[in-house]
């Protein structure tokens, strides 16, 4: 499927080489968000044991907002 884009408000063909880097781009922006994704469900996941092991040792629901901020 043709690309195209808008110069000086013409709608214009993009070139097989813009394409292919339009393309590039898209995968490295999926890559880059998937990683940023993947690092803040550990950091959530890290953050809920560490609450949960908080609680265990008898911490209230209020501590628990004062230590960790939420």
């Amino acid at each position: 499927m043709a690309k195209y884009k808008l110069l000086d408000g013409k709608r214009i063909k993009l070139t097989a080489k813009e394409e292919k880097l339009l393309e590039s781009e898209a995968k490295e922006f999926k890559k880059q968000s998937d990683a940023q994704k993947k690092a803040e469900d550990k950091i959530k996941k890290i953050k809920d044991s560490a609450k949960t092991k908080l609680k265990e040792l008898g911490l209230s629901d209020d501590e628990l907002k004062i230590v960790v901020g939420e």
